[in-house]
């Protein structure tokens, strides 16, 4: 037997690496489908038209974190009733969401477009219409992510993988062609539209045997809020972590150095994304393996090895080649920004590493550690409200807190480790002395 037919054959037999191998490779395409679109806007808008894309870009991720924390608690939910075979309560669960989320998507838009004049002077930006165009996606973004969670939940990696495609393929195209036209900003804002809503449409072709099943209300409440309270702080805090420097920077500093900082931010960002997968195909394993009572901390420690090699290569990378990958990436126009990549990618390093430790203390139900998170994430805040002279304090405020974030996760880590091994011991001794 060859090499590559032992690491064929060790593929198939590890689930954890076959299915970050599907996802990985899905999604590796996706962020480069998503970095075309990133650099053809960077080179065709310029710094300054960049600066106020990337940062409606962020201010859309934070203001999407509810959903995304509906779509977790519906990867833990869907993951549950795989386990249970209980499709009936999915088709319920799937149709609720889907008619009640399209209604809360719809107040919120109504809402952002009362605020439209206050967000458009915090981040000085020129036009409200901008404002209104990033309403219309965020609305999408309540409804959209539904069916991606329900895949994951269940573990269909592939129709995941093909469906985030369809979306990158039209957005990196479309984005492309509508940034070069006169439409701009408002281009690459309606190619992400657009993108977002046919993907939720495909979406729904590898779910069709869950129509099949007689919809079936068993769902707990109590059981669902206990669940996403936890999960709404914690995307809260992680998702600021790496977007409200943007949107920070995009309201202290003018608008080229604005600019410059979100090309900064995007490109040390690949490291994070590209590993991203890890923390995706793990949560539905582990939080299957803790609800069969089964071991699962050999899925923490695989995706730590694996995301520590490949971040930790995207570093040394970043740190040889900094003018190099600029200039193939955003162009000359951004090489300023050169010497401080190399820390950047220390910084989505740690951050993707603090990733994994979230997403496997999610899926196990241990929630203590969001202390540790929010502390981090006001440290960020505090940080560059107090130190914002040059673009070069901002990127170490953030090392410094998203490093610190994975010290505080490592004691954590350890501190339940011990506390586990106590009561275990605890535990024999009793049953011991009975027996």
């Amino acid at each position: 037997m060859n090499i590559f037919q032992t690491i064929n054959l060790r593929l198939k037999k590890n689930k954890l690496i076959k299915n970050s191998y599907i996802l990985f490779l899905g999604s590796m395409s996706v962020s480069v489908g998503n970095y075309i679109f990133h650099l053809v806007a960077g080179r065709a808008l310029g710094p300054a038209d960049y600066g106020i894309l990337a940062s409606l870009i962020s201010v859309s991720a934070i203001l999407s974190i509810p959903m995304s924390t509906v779509s977790m608690v519906i990867v833990k939910l869907a993951s549950n009733l795989k386990v249970s075979k209980n499709y009936g309560e999915l088709h319920f669960l799937l149709r609720y969401l889907v008619k009640n989320l399209t209604l809360v998507g719809i107040a919120v838009f109504l809402v952002l477009c009362i605020m439209a004049p206050w967000l458009a002077h915090f981040l000085q930006i020129p036009s409200l219409k901008l404002i209104l165009a990033l309403n219309f996606i965020l609305f999408l973004a309540f409804v959209v992510p539904t069916t991606r969670a329900i895949l994951q939940g269940l573990q269909l990696f592939k129709s995941l993988t093909w469906n985030l495609l369809i979306e990158a393929l039209i957005k990196t195209s479309l984005g492309a062609a509508l940034v070069l036209t006169s439409l701009k900003v408002y281009g690459a804002l309606g190619a992400i539209a657009v993108a977002n809503l046919i993907a939720f449409i495909v979406s729904f072709l590898p779910l069709r045997f869950i129509f099949l099943h007689t919809p079936q209300n068993k769902i707990k409440d109590y059981k669902i809020i206990s669940f996403a309270l936890p999960i709404l702080i914690t995307l809260f805090c992680l998702t600021a972590l790496y977007n409200v420097d943007i949107i920070m920077v995009k309201h202290f500093f003018p608008a080229k150095e604005a600019g410059l900082y979100s090309a900064l931010s995007k490109l040390s960002q690949i490291i994070f994304f590209a590993t991203g997968t890890i923390a995706a195909v793990m949560f539905p394993m582990a939080a299957e393996k803790y609800k069969k009572g089964e071991d699962h901390q050999h899925l923490l420690k695989q995706s730590l090895r694996i995301v520590g090699f490949v971040s930790g290569s995207g570093v040394v990378a970043y740190f040889l080649f900094p003018q190099l990958i600029i200039k193939m990436l955003f162009g000359s126009s951004y090489l300023v920004i050169s010497p401080l990549v190399g820390f950047s990618a220390i910084t989505m390093f740690f951050l993707s590493l603090d990733n994994i430790l979230i997403s496997y203390y999610l899926s196990i139900h241990k929630f203590k550690f969001i202390y540790i998170l929010i502390a981090a994430s006001i440290l960020e805040i505090l940080l560059i409200l107090m130190r914002h002279s040059s673009i070069r304090q901002i990127v170490f405020n953030l090392l410094i807190s998203i490093a610190g974030l994975f010290g505080g996760l490592m004691i954590f880590y350890f501190w339940e480790k011990k506390g586990n091994l106590a009561l275990n011991k605890s535990k024999n001794t009793s049953n011991l002395l009975q027996s």
